[in-house]
């Protein structure tokens, strides 16, 4: 997430139906995002967050699945 081409390239990768599928914090030494792709809808029923946040996070996910379907 620390190079000038990122946008650029999440751009294209969500064009290609790509869509965010978490957060990757100091991944890399420095933060970064996992985009995926998949075929159908997703099962959203095994997902079983703890928390507050886990639950918020889910909810971009499946938003963001939204927006590229």
């Amino acid at each position: 997430l620390n190079t000038p081409d990122t946008v650029a390239a999440i751009e294209a990768a969500r064009f290609d139906g790509y869509f965010l599928g978490g957060l990757l914090p100091n991944w890399f030494r420095t933060d970064a995002i996992l985009l995926q792709r998949v075929l159908g809808a997703p099962d959203w029923n095994w997902n079983q967050m703890p928390d507050a946040a886990g639950k918020l996070l889910a909810e971009l996910v499946r938003d963001d699945w939204r927006r590229v379907s």
